[in-house]
């Protein structure tokens, strides 16, 4: 289990780098670690860029005013119910009604 939380990165983010950031800033920073992460040139790297985007997220989602883990629920409470296309490479996409 994780001792990081939604919680304790924001607060260490305010420290570090103050309080003075808003909805702009914080979805400029996670588009900019999608293209850091994109980038990487191994596993290894990519993985550390998925680590800084879900950072990011969660910066995102203090600044929007919400628990982005409660959001992922009840987005997963809706995947699960609809109906799927799979790409038969690991990945696929909802059909829509």
């Amino acid at each position: 289990m994780s001792s990081e939380s939604q919680r304790s990165i924001n607060d260490w983010a305010d420290k570090e780098f103050g309080t003075n950031y808003n909805y702009s800033a914080a979805r400029e920073r996670a588009l900019e670690e999608m293209v850091e992460f994109e980038a990487a040139s191994d596993d290894l790297e990519a993985i550390d860029e998925a680590a800084d985007i879900v950072i990011a997220l969660f910066r995102f989602a203090s600044v929007c005013g919400f628990d982005l883990m409660n959001i992922v629920d009840l987005k997963m409470e809706i995947n699960r119910e609809r109906k799927w296309t799979a790409h038969g490479d690991g990945t696929g996409h909802h059909i829509k009604p």
